[in-house]
């Protein structure tokens, strides 16, 4: 998938739905410079952000446990580029 300039080769995240933490993996066609993570709940409201620079590939795990039980958006950014927004289930 060719998103705007970043080349994916692999982006899931999983599981989902999640108990405590979900995990972001990924591989990239090339190193992408700056990637960000970030999960917001069901208002918009920033809860979770990682950043990670000059990667190509690796997983991520965020750990949502102190979070209440419900709906996320996890938006994963390459480059300054949105290449997803993903709803979250987080349940017991």
């Amino acid at each position: 998938i060719d998103e705007q300039g970043v080349f994916v080769e692999k982006l899931s995240l999983y599981p989902n739905p999640f108990q405590q933490h979900f995990t972001l993996e990924f591989i990239f066609g090339e190193e992408v410079q700056h990637l960000i993570v970030e999960v917001y709940d069901v208002m918009g409201r920033p809860l979770v952000t990682r950043s990670e620079k000059q990667v190509t590939s690796g997983s991520i795990e965020l750990d949502l446990s102190c979070c209440a039980h419900g709906v996320y958006l996890c938006k994963i950014t390459a480059d300054g580029v949105i290449l997803e927004s993903r709803t979250l289930v987080h349940t017991k």
